[in-house]
């Protein structure tokens, strides 16, 4: 699969289930940080390609930040029978917060220990990475915590390589610091798993604003990447009638080998191949979000004809755009429809 394609739309394709372990005194951004690029990814691929359930060390609620109570689907011990019957999620989240130095009990450090031994992708962030520490999942790698806590952290466990970073990943494990920091280590997990496309859609939803690699994101726009931000915007803006690479490079007042230079080093893309990305990125957008024709999109997108935009499309994505488009929307529905019916078992369930 090349960098600018996502995962084709296969019927049988299992989303990726998520366990999420929410500890006492966690934050809520980061909590929303994990949870809603995956509604997001969902939301822009319409399928399920993510599935996701929250857990409590104890009960139905887990206690966040500031005292705020958010719901969860079950407790560490329902989790462990879960895991125990074999039915291993594709990741596991451990969120710490304040004092988590005493909600870092055997059970949570038992569970992550369960998890890495069927071969769980394992995640700590903001103080989770103290959890993986205690458990032995992190020893002789580098890793990253909450930047209070890094001192703390090196300390407590010196066969660690603490450094101070947004989110690292080393191996199966990655450890995030907190804040808003987990949204970037989601954009980097959503981009691995399901490609670059996918990934920058979903990070536009949540800033406008974004335009180039993941790589870059939350950096500031200095020097020449800020030429580059510019020359994005008149591609954004020019969708429909293109403007020539040529043209482009001069209105930002580079040369055109600059130019290419520049695309090559953010977003590993050359400026004409970049152009094509956000044409087609708009026209998957259009298929999925509105009745057009094939060929009205085509032609919104800057396509001549429908059947030179069927091609470049399949081999953009894998599959044409009326394949896209019914198999989108029938697995959107099928999600809808297994929701409801899941919302109407609970509710009986608990009445």
């Amino acid at each position: 699969m090349s960098r600018s394609q996502v995962i084709p739309f296969h019927k049988g394709d299992k989303p990726m289930e998520v366990v999420v372990l929410v500890l006492p005194g966690t934050s809520q951004i980061c909590v929303s940080s994990i949870v809603e690029p995956m509604v997001v990814a969902n939301e822009i691929a319409r399928r399920t390609i993510f599935s996701w359930r929250l857990a409590s060390i104890e009960g139905p609620y887990a206690e966040c930040m500031g005292g705020v109570a958010i719901k969860v689907s079950q407790d560490i011990s329902a989790e462990k029978r879960v895991l125990s019957s074999q039915n291993a999620p594709f990741a596991a989240i451990v969120c710490g917060g304040i004092d988590i130095e005493r909600h870092c009990t055997p059970a949570a450090v038992s569970l992550f220990r369960s998890y890495a031994r069927h071969g769980v992708s394992i995640f700590g962030v903001d103080a989770g990475a103290w959890v993986l520490a205690k458990a032995g999942l992190i020893d002789g790698r580098k890793c990253t915590i909450n930047g209070r806590l890094i001192p703390a952290l090196g300390e407590s466990f010196t066969n660690l390589f603490v450094e101070k970073h947004s989110f690292i990943s080393d191996g199966s494990i990655t450890t995030c610091s907190g804040g808003y920091a987990p949204l970037k280590m989601m954009l980097a997990t959503i981009e691995e798993r399901c490609g670059p496309d996918l990934a920058r859609s979903v990070a536009q939803f949540f800033d406008p604003m974004y335009t180039y690699g993941l790589s870059t994101y939350g950096k500031s726009a200095v020097g020449g990447v800020s030429k580059l931000d510019t020359a994005i915007r008149l591609m954004e803006n020019n969708l429909e009638d293109c403007i020539p690479v040529g043209k482009v490079a001069d209105t930002v007042k580079l040369s055109r080998r600059q130019l290419e230079r520049l695309f090559k080093t953010y977003t590993g893309m050359s400026p004409n191949r970049y152009y094509r990305h956000l044409r087609l990125s708009r026209a998957r957008d259009l298929l999925n979000s509105t009745d057009m024709t094939i060929l009205a999109v085509a032609i919104a997108c800057g396509f001549v004809s429908s059947s030179h935009f069927s091609i470049v499309f399949r081999e953009h994505f894998g599959q044409g755009p009326s394949t896209m488009r019914i198999f989108a929307r029938s697995q959107w529905a099928n999600s809808l429809v297994a929701g409801s019916v899941e919302r109407g078992t609970r509710q009986r369930l608990s009445a």
